[in-house]
């Protein structure tokens, strides 16, 4: 296990956090004395807001492509998508590798941080773009899919990868309506981009390239607002860079194993399968972000000394609302699956729930993973990939022209995973309590 955070970055990161305060109503009783409530509230609203626009956005190209694309179609784009969200765990690490880094560095330093930040992302973004570029030609080949749509897509990641720089940036010096706005500018504008395409050239390839107009668009837009105040790189920033890779690779295997499935339904399903698994993978995405929100506020807390508490609080609620999700999609699974996907796809509507339950638990694993990073334990990668590992397996053997039987092996994998994660976080919490009381017996100073 990595060893318990201390000293003095930590008891910084403690100070610059302290203006965050509980979550509402269970939360709030559960982070107790972390602070007051109005700040957090106040956050939590704005990047709330901010993010809730953007993925109103998404998930409108979702269903507009559902109901304008062939269902062939409709899974070609939804293997892109998934795609997408795998390759976009390196600009979710940067993110939190920024955010962490601008959070618990002191104030004077912050601005030469940012600086670092934003020069490494560009050779990230940079590796990035030229790596995906390279994979695209067998992953077209391997998924069936449109060469030129999955090339624009890896050109797509390298932009976005540069752009979640930006938004680690405004998140760590914890500005939420900057985070709000970047996040809407960049999210928003991928969808927007990908909206107008769909419209005027109803094709994949039409949408891959109305992506990445939208997010480069919204980049430059984030760039002039969060650039202001960087100052001069911090040469002692360096290894930024390493921490960049640990935290990718614990969201690479996060996002593989949330997105792994609907790669998996293009080969073990029919093309007329995989449209109809797809539009359950949209309920799946829509329980899975909703609770978004939560993190980016929380997250920078999370390596500080009520981060037990933020962690349980984040967990709890980001479950409470997947549950109250799950229950509705339960009840009005035709109203959803219409909703989602048009008539052609009300044959999902009495197992849709499944999708949205799904969702629901990788949210919560996704707290988890988050909680790992703040604390640079680099363990609890390992379990996310053989929960990756188990599931492949699965539904390479068992599901094949099965889409149901996909599904239920995607809840029992993430079952599984939630309870390893909870043992593995006990386990640690334990064993911070015996160092706790060790030092205390001894009369040192407790751990920050």
């Amino acid at each position: 296990m990595a060893a318990v955070p201390r000293g003095h970055e930590s008891r910084v990161a403690a100070a610059q956090c302290g203006r965050l305060a509980s979550a509402p109503v269970v939360g709030q009783r559960i982070l107790g004395r972390a602070g007051p409530l109005a700040p957090l509230a106040a956050g939590l609203f704005v990047v709330a807001a901010g993010m809730a626009v953007a993925q109103v956005l998404s998930y409108a190209l979702s269903l507009i492509a559902a109901r304008i694309l062939q269902p062939s179609d409709f899974g070609a784009f939804s293997a892109l998508l998934g795609v997408f969200m795998i390759g976009g765990t390196v600009a979710l690490g940067v993110q939190a590798v920024a955010a962490r880094r601008i959070a618990a560095g002191a104030a004077a330093a912050g601005a030469g941080a940012g600086a670092h930040l934003v020069r490494s992302g560009q050779v990230l973004a940079a590796l990035t773009g030229v790596v995906c570029l390279l994979i695209s030609i067998p992953l077209a080949w391997l998924l069936s899919l449109p060469l030129l749509a999955t090339m624009l897509v890896g050109l797509s990641l390298g932009v976005w990868t540069y752009g979640y720089v930006l938004i680690g940036i405004a998140q760590g010096r914890q500005h939420h309506r900057q985070t709000a706005l970047a996040l809407l500018l960049i999210g928003g504008g991928r969808a927007l981009g990908g909206l107008i395409a769909v419209l005027l050239v109803p094709s994949v390839t039409s949408i891959a390239l109305g992506l990445l107009l939208g997010i480069t668009g919204g980049v430059i837009a984030t760039w002039l607002i969060v650039h202001r105040g960087l100052g001069a790189p911090d040469p002692t920033a360096r290894a930024m860079l390493t921490q960049t890779a640990h935290a990718s690779h614990n969201l690479l295997a996060l996002y593989a194993l949330t997105n792994l499935d609907v790669l998996l339904a293009r080969i073990v399903l029919t093309p007329a399968e995989s449209g109809l698994y797809g539009v359950g993978v949209l309920m799946a995405k829509i329980a899975f972000f909703i609770p978004s929100s939560i993190l980016i506020v929380f997250y920078p807390r999370m390596a500080g000394p009520q981060r037990q508490r933020i962690v349980l609080a984040s967990a709890v609620l980001t479950l409470g609302i997947g549950a109250v999700l799950t229950a509705v999609v339960a009840i009005e699974g035709g109203l959803a699956a219409g909703f989602l996907g048009g008539p052609q796809y009300t044959d999902i509507s009495s197992w849709l729930w499944l999708f949205s339950l799904a969702g629901t638990m990788f949210a919560v694993v996704q707290v988890a993973v988050y909680a790992r990073l703040a604390i640079r334990d680099e363990k609890a990668v390992y379990v996310v990939w053989t929960a990756v590992a188990v599931l492949a397996v699965a539904a390479l053997t068992l599901a094949r022209d099965a889409p149901v039987v996909l599904v239920v092996c995607v809840n029992s994998v993430a079952l599984a995973l939630t309870v390893a994660l909870a043992l593995l976080s006990l386990r640690r919490s334990r064993r911070e309590g015996e160092v706790r009381g060790d030092l205390a017996a001894e009369g040192a100073p407790p751990l920050a």
